[in-house]
């Protein structure tokens, strides 16, 4: 006496997952009742059957959509002739990708946040040149008295098929550690923002996924370096007030606005007139990726040169 259930462990194994299968089976005796079960839960029954002739009969099972999950199918038949029972099982193969932890740095601004209006920055630095008709001339975007401040934004991404994820655990590296409660899915991916503050170099975080029922699972780690930019202010643009005195003359013209990246904070003035007194102040302002102005400081102090 003999049970075979189609598909086959292998057919299944080797298809795409999801995978819709029709269960059948062929036994080489007349069927009085059978029943199907899936992970061991009875899940139909049935007394029909067609005759393949030869002493062999098929009968028919559950449609079922299988997942990369192993599943385990049984078929038990009983005899008609004598109502003993013949039975037959298999298990499919585990399919599921390992599970998978990830941290990537979607952004980072290194600097102080202006404060519309209020930041000063650092007061210029201006030398005249003797005997020529220039200013040599010096500026810093540093925040003086302020905290080196790095602000990052990491995409934490998780995947487990196996179990799903009730929470994970972020340590910033700093001191700090953040505790995430998640829904219990298999598959979580999660933007998180954090400020570093009165720190430079290099800091390295790391999450941990704790998986509903099974502890922890993989960890992903990340290593950020707070550069010595971080001391100065967060800003894009800088530009430069001049005002230009003599006796019964005054005038006003700015520098700027100028992108800091093309600037190197030391440069020459040409075409200066010796006999003048020259004032100058800086202004520094934060844009956003389109160049639109979000934040504007307030005017430093005035640096004072000549007449030489």
């Amino acid at each position: 006496m003999s049970v075979t259930i189609s598909p086959t462990a292998a057919t299944i194994n080797g298809a795409s997952k999801p995978y819709l299968a029709q269960f059948t089976a062929v036994v080489d005796f007349q069927p009085f009742r059978y029943y199907w079960y899936v992970n061991g839960a009875r899940v139909y029954s049935g007394v029909t059957y067609t005759n393949l002739g030869g002493g062999n009969y098929r009968i028919d099972g559950p449609t079922r959509q299988i997942s990369a999950a192993p599943i385990t199918i049984r078929a038990a038949v009983i005899d008609a002739s004598d109502g003993s029972s013949e039975q037959a099982e298999f298990t499919t193969a585990d399919q599921r990708t390992a599970a998978t932890t990830s941290l990537s740095l979607l952004s980072q601004k290194d600097g102080v946040p202006i404060v519309d209006g209020e930041s000063v920055p650092m007061t210029p630095v201006a030398a005249a040149v003797p005997g020529q008709s220039q200013i040599d001339f010096r500026w810093s975007k540093g925040a003086a008295g302020e905290s080196p401040i790095s602000r990052v934004v990491v995409r934490v991404a998780m995947h487990n098929e196996a179990n799903n994820i009730d929470e994970f655990q972020v340590n910033w590296g700093d001191g700090n550690v953040e505790t995430h409660d998640v829904p219990n899915l298999n598959r979580i991916t999660r933007d998180l923002h954090h400020t570093y503050t009165g720190v430079t170099g290099l800091y390295t975080m790391q999450v941990n996924p704790s998986e509903a029922g099974t502890g922890s699972g993989p960890s992903a780690s990340l290593a950020v370096q707070i550069s010595a930019d971080a001391t100065g202010w967060y800003a894009q643009q800088y530009r430069i007030e001049e005002r230009r005195n003599q006796p019964g003359f005054r005038q006003i013209s700015q520098v700027g606005w100028r992108d800091i990246s093309d600037s190197t904070g030391t440069f020459t003035m040409y075409s200066k007139r010796s006999g003048f007194s020259y004032y100058h102040s800086l202004q520094l302002r934060e844009v956003d990726v389109t160049g639109r102005p979000i934040r504007t400081s307030a005017i430093s102090g005035e640096v004072n040169t000549g007449p030489w």
